[in-house]
């Protein structure tokens, strides 16, 4: 039974999760428009009272999608088990955790098949990592404890180590973002989880797979942002705002070009950098995370801003299609607009590897071998732990 106490923690992570990421409820349609659903992310219900500590319930099953208008596909998600009334959504609950944390999570498999949960990027101990080589898999109806200690801040995720593939494919995946003490004032932090999916024309996930999807992994016709196409934001001029990206797709690279102005990128997998760098364009590459920083000022105010990925040639003669939109950035005015604090001159602090002369060396040479449907992936001409 969920008790009032936990239902105003929820709501109380909920406030804060619309709040810090800036009026995600209001229409960010042209005017005429239906609204654009929230792009907001729910977050998981923390169900212990100790400030030091993240207990939540995680449950796998089968849900819906509407990935195109009016029509559902059949999925598979994940939900908040200590909400009953809610459904599974792609992409999962945010687990919201600060470093240093407990993190405990209750997980519940109801899917038809066993499975585990991974939590990539995590430093975690072995009984948590979510591998078949360390913890034994969950079966339909069973259940299992993760729990680890939220060591580094950061921008990371969770999904399936079994049948990976097929079930993040189809839905099973969520964000993990782990607050620490490093100051990078912005007026909103955000998370953007970002995926493709192949549908027909249905709506319903497609299973055929072609031999190009099995070279450069199964790229997908519908691009998606927190699980919506054609996604859509409202911002407010003279703000600095922090967005995290993270990719989950199966084979795709996004190449994010935002409009008429660079991404200043502050952190990559390994957390905070010691110094920000702009870039006109940032690849990102399946699992990996960024985060970048993003200013409107008050000339943009009225405008409509596009977010894009844009062709990256990895070969094989895959043609480029342009520029695709993935979020269209509606840009509102703010009165009176307060000043953001400037950026500190040095972001995250990282001590050096030492590296010795008596430090070993190796050399690992990547090939590949593409012989019509066969494909093999090689590193020092070996494949399978050394099969040739």
């Amino acid at each position: 039974m969920i008790t009032a106490c936990k239902i105003l923690n929820w709501l109380a992570a909920l406030a804060a999760t619309l709040t810090a990421c800036g009026d995600f409820a209001e229409s960010t349609a042209p005017p005429g428009d239906p609204e654009t659903p929230s792009l907001a992310l729910l977050p998981l219900l923390d169900l212990n009272p100790d400030p030091d500590v993240v207990e939540v319930e995680l449950v796998a099953g089968v849900g819906t999608a509407e990935y195109l208008p009016g029509k559902l596909a059949e999925v598979l998600a994940f939900r908040d088990g200590a909400m009953p009334e809610t459904t599974g959504s792609v992409p999962g609950p945010i687990l919201e955790a600060r470093r240093g944390n407990r993190v405990i999570v209750h997980f519940r498999n109801e899917l038809a098949h066993e499975m585990t949960v991974h939590w990539h990027g995590l430093r975690v101990p072995n009984a948590a990592d979510g591998t078949p080589a360390a913890q034994i898999a969950v079966p339909e109806g069973g259940t299992y404890d993760y729990e680890f200690t939220a060591l580094d801040e950061g921008t990371f995720w969770y999904h399936p180590h079994m049948m990976a593939d097929e079930l993040i494919e189809r839905g099973l995946y969520g964000a993990v973002r782990v607050q620490g003490d490093s100051a990078v004032p912005s007026d909103a932090d955000r998370v953007f989880v970002l995926d493709d999916v192949k549908l027909q024309s249905s709506g319903q996930l497609s299973t055929a797979i072609e031999a190009l999807d099995v070279m450069m992994g199964r790229r997908g016709n519908v691009l998606l942002v927190n699980g919506q196409s054609n996604a859509a934001l409202a911002v407010k001029a003279g703000t600095r705002e922090r967005w995290r990206f993270v990719n989950t797709a199966n084979g795709r690279f996004f190449q994010l070009r935002f409009e008429d102005r660079p991404l200043l990128v502050i952190a990559w997998d390994g957390g905070l950098l010691e110094e920000p760098y702009q870039t006109d364009r940032l690849l990102i590459a399946p699992g990996e995370r960024y985060e970048v920083l993003v200013g409107f000022g008050d000339a943009d105010s009225g405008r409509s801003l596009l977010l894009q990925t844009v062709h990256y040639d990895r070969g094989h003669s895959i043609p480029d299609s342009g520029p695709l939109d993935l979020m269209r950035v509606n840009v509102r005015a703010r009165d009176p607009v307060q000043p953001t604090p400037e950026l500190p001159s040095v972001l995250g602090k990282w001590a050096p590897l030492p590296v010795v002369p008596e430090s070993p060396v190796r050399k690992f040479e990547l090939t590949e071998e593409e012989n019509g449907a066969e494909v093999k992936f090689m590193i020092n001409g070996l494949i399978d732990g050394g099969r040739k």
